[in-house]
C-alpha cells in the first residue's frame, strides 16, 4: 500500500471510530455491525457510519425484490412474512439507512432475493410437504374454532394449531442455519459480503443481527480483514428493554388479535360448510 493510500486509510479509521467510539484497523476489509434488531440506538450508529462516507458496498438483511422492484405476491412469501408481520413491533425499520446509503452512491447488496428464498431454495419434495403441513395447521385452526362452540376445550387445539403455524416457517429459518453445505443461511450472507470484495470494494459495511455475526464470521475466507462493532448496549440494559418490552407486548397483541380473527372467520366458515353440504 502506497503512503497516499495509507494515509487515507488511516483518516478513514479515524472516522469511524469518532462515529462509533470503537478501535477500527485501518486495514480493515469488512465492518460487520451487530445489531438488535429493536434498538433505535443501534441503527443511529449504522446512520452515522454510513455518512462517514467511508464504505464502498453497504449489505442489508433485506429481500432485494422488496427495496428494487413491486414483487408478485406468492404462497411462499406470504408463509415466510407471516412471523416477520407478527413479529414487526420487535423491529426496527432501517429504510433511512438504505436511503442514505444511496445518497452515498454506495453499492447497494442484500442478503437474499426474496422472502420466499428460504422454502424457495429447499427441494420440490420439501417444499410440498412444508406446505401441506401449513395448510393443515390453517385447517386445525379453523375446525378447532368450530368445535369450540360446543366444547369451549378446543379453543385450545385452535391456538396450538395457530402456534404452530406461526412457528414453522421460524423453525426453517433456524434449520437454514444450521444445514451444511449452500443452504446454509449463515454461508449465504458471507457470500454475499465474499462477492461484494470481489467486485473492488474496499471496505463493506454489513449491518447484521447478533446471532448471526458469528457464523457469519466463522465461514468467510480466512484473508477477509473483518471487525465487528458490538451493538451500542447489552440485551438486559435498561435502555434496551425500555424497547424490547414494549414492542414485545405490542407482538403479543397482535399475535392475539390475529388469532381471534383467524379463528373466528376460520371457524364461521367451517359451521358455514358444515350446514351447506348436507344439502348440496
Amino acid at each position: 500500500m502506497n503512503t497516499n493510500n495509507t494515509e487515507e486509510a488511516s483518516n478513514t479509521a479515524t472516522a469511524l471510530m469518532e462515529a462509533t467510539n470503537s478501535e477500527i484497523d485501518p486495514e480493515t476489509d469488512v465492518i460487520i455491525k451487530s445489531e438488535w434488531h429493536f434498538l433505535t440506538d443501534d441503527l443511529r450508529e449504522e446512520l452515522t457510519l454510513i455518512r462517514t462516507n467511508a464504505f464502498d458496498s453497504v449489505i442489508f438483511e433485506n429481500a432485494r425484490e422488496n427495496i428494487e422492484e413491486i414483487p408478485s405476491p406468492s404462497m411462499l412469501k406470504r408463509l415466510m412474512s407471516f412471523p416477520i408481520f407478527l413479529l414487526s413491533p420487535l423491529y426496527v425499520e432501517n429504510g433511512p439507512l438504505i436511503v442514505e446509503a444511496v445518497k452515498r452512491e454506495s453499492d447497494l447488496r442484500f442478503t437474499r432475493e426474496s422472502d420466499g428464498d428460504v422454502i424457495g431454495d429447499l427441494p420440490t419434495i420439501a417444499q410440498v410437504v412444508i406446505l401441506t403441513v401449513v395448510v393443515a395447521f390453517g385447517l386445525g385452526i379453523a375446525w378447532f374454532a368450530a368445535l369450540s362452540t360446543v366444547n369451549i376445550d378446543y379453543a385450545f387445539l385452535s391456538l396450538v394449531s395457530y402456534l404452530l403455524l406461526f412457528a414453522t416457517p421460524l423453525a426453517i429459518r433456524f434449520a437454514r442455519g444450521k444445514v451444511s453445505g449452500d443452504l446454509n443461511r449463515n454461508k449465504i450472507m458471507a457470500n454475499c459480503i465474499e462477492d461484494a470484495i470481489e467486485s473492488n470494494a474496499d471496505l463493506v459495511l454489513v449491518p447484521l443481527g447478533k446471532k448471526h455475526v458469528k457464523p457469519v464470521r466463522d465461514v468467510l475466507e480466512d484473508e477477509i480483514r473483518v471487525q465487528t462493532i458490538p451493538p451500542t448496549h447489552g440485551f438486559l440494559s435498561a435502555k434496551s428493554m425500555r424497547e424490547f418490552i414494549p414492542g414485545f407486548l405490542g407482538f403479543l397483541v397482535l399475535f392475539v388479535a390475529v388469532w381471534i380473527v383467524a379463528a373466528a372467520v376460520g371457524g364461521g366458515a367451517m359451521l358455514v360448510l358444515y350446514d351447506i353440504l348436507p344439502l348440496i
